[in-house]
């Protein structure tokens, strides 16, 4: 188990680091495909209980406000795509009977929110021109053919790394310490111990990336922000520990050996991709 899971990591890693690296429409068509493929484990997961999304018109809007935030970031554009999110499925639903038509049409835009919205706000995160950092994250940006996309690598980059490490620290804590447990309810497994240590390895490696780089985070500041992206990510794993629970699932799929479904793999990442962005933007003065 533990070998499938660290064969898993690896191509998680290597297909993140191709991602974050080329950035553009590399990383829009992986978000997309991700988002789709976590989208699917949803459909399969509330079919169960019949209140499977408009699976199609989800898929069609997802892609639709992630082409939005990529190539046209306007406002009002965007405000339409999101206004389209809650129209059309209570449109297509008008087929169903009463009852069934709100609730099919409510986790069509449930699904298609939780998903599009921050992963959009992730191609956001690596659109950031604004700030100085690093000489050496220009270098890199360049080689690959937009230096001027350097901050929003870095700033990437840093939400990653502070989310995974804080996986990675949770689980090796709570493994090692056990003790109370955080939510039984929701997560069995979860420990006090374990969000402790998560928090602290997260925080720890948001400063050393923070500085590294040289986002424009002072030290307290980069030690902050990596503490409350840490904190927030491990509440996205519980929001979907009680997805899971609700759905009468252990896991949302088994695509990735040793790590479950897509989405038991992006969970935290959903909720710190649009903090991270707020963050980014508060630092560079937007």
């Amino acid at each position: 188990m533990l070998l499938q899971r660290f064969i898993s990591a690896l191509g998680i890693l290597a297909i993140t680091v191709i991602g974050v690296l080329a950035g553009s429409w590399v990383l829009t068509l992986l978000l997309t495909l991700i988002g789709w493929g976590a989208l699917r484990e949803l459909h399969r997961a509330l079919a169960a209980y019949d209140l499977a999304p408009f699976r199609s018109l989800a898929s069609v809007l997802l892609l639709a406000l992630m082409l939005i935030i990529w190539q046209v970031p306007d406002t009002a554009l965007l405000l339409l795509g999101l206004s389209l999110t809650v129209m059309l499925p209570m449109i297509v639903s008008f087929r169903e009977d009463t009852v069934h038509a709100i609730q099919r049409a409510t986790a069509t835009t449930m699904c298609t929110l939780y998903l599009a919205l921050p992963l959009g706000a992730a191609l956001a995160l690596r659109a950031t021109s604004e700030g100085a950092i690093a000489p050496w994250i220009y270098r890199i940006a360049g080689w690959i053919g937009d230096a001027t996309s350097a901050p929003g690598l870095a700033w990437l980059t840093w939400a990653i790394a502070v989310t995974w490490l804080t996986d990675v620290g949770a689980y090796i804590g709570g493994s090692i310490l056990g003790g109370p447990k955080l939510a039984p309810r929701l997560s069995p497994g979860k420990t006090w111990a374990g969000a402790v240590s998560g928090t602290v390895c997260g925080s720890l490696t948001g400063w050393i990336v923070a500085t590294v780089t040289a986002l424009p985070l002072a030290w307290p500041m980069a030690f902050a922000s990596s503490m409350v992206l840490s904190v927030i990510g491990q509440l996205g794993d519980l929001a979907e520990s009680l997805l899971k629970r609700a759905l009468g699932v252990k896991d949302m799929g088994t695509i990735l050996p040793g790590h479950g479904g897509i989405l038991d793999r992006i969970d935290a990442l959903l909720f710190t991709f649009p903090v991270a962005l707020a963050i980014a933007w508060w630092a560079t003065g937007r």
